[in-house]
């Protein structure tokens, strides 16, 4: 069942580095979905907390193009200021490498936008994801 996150969670995002984290920064493509999608996996905090979100960034590195840094925590009620543009729906699923359930589990969904290969995210969606790394880099757990 997949219903929407309430705004007084918190959420967060692995980052691995070189692609999401560089110069000690969350970069804005650690919230851009990866081609032909339109959202981005998080983690509930209310169901799971830190050491298993540092567990499963850990478990999905792939050194040396894909280390795990650690992990950006967002007020979901961000989606306040962009109501027409994203929302974080609860996804709980199977994880195949962790080979265990993840009630946890959720994605920040952008509206109307399905990422295209190689191809810039409109205006309005960049200015979503630069406010994401924004926050990410507030509140950001190195490993």
């Amino acid at each position: 069942m997949i219903s929407k996150v309430q705004n007084d969670e918190q959420i967060a995002r692995n980052i691995f580095e070189p692609t999401n984290f560089r110069n000690e920064r969350v970069l804005f493509n650690a919230f851009k979905p990866p081609p032909h999608s339109c959202e981005i996996s998080v983690q509930r905090l209310a169901i799971t907390n830190l050491d298993f979100c540092f567990w499963h960034g850990k478990s999905h590195e792939k050194p040396p193009e894909r280390r795990f840094t650690g992990v950006a925590i967002i007020d979901v009620s961000f989606t306040n200021s962009y109501p027409e543009l994203v929302k974080v729906v609860a996804s709980p699923m199977y994880d195949e490498v962790l080979a265990c359930e993840m009630p946890s589990h959720a994605d920040i969904v952008y509206i109307g936008y399905v990422v295209g290969k190689g191809e810039p995210a409109p205006p309005q969606f960049m200015e979503v994801m630069k406010k994401l790394a924004e926050l990410a880099n507030k509140n950001f757990q190195k490993l």
